[in-house]
């Protein structure tokens, strides 16, 4: 499951509840569905180095992605998920 949050008109969005062996890529495939993403920054764990199921992707502009748009392209990325 992925969850998203982001105030409207922002570039930057939130994403967590990724699965914890989706990689940049996977993320890059979906967002670019809807514009061109400019950079994502997967948090791993400071000590271990590890993914930790979540991310900042940043889009090139301000862009209104909702559940409804993901729930439409599910099957389109590697990324297991459910809204």
């Amino acid at each position: 499951m992925i969850t998203m949050k982001n105030r409207p008109g922002t570039r930057e969005l939130y994403v967590s509840d990724i699965s914890f062996q989706a990689e940049e890529e996977d993320l890059r495939k979906l967002f670019v569905l809807f514009g061109t993403v400019t950079s994502i920054h997967m948090v791993k764990d400071p000590k271990s180095g590890r993914f930790k199921g979540s991310a900042f992707v940043r889009m090139a502009t301000p862009a209104p992605v909702s559940y409804t748009h993901l729930r439409a392209h599910e099957t389109g990325s590697g990324i297991s998920y459910a809204v």
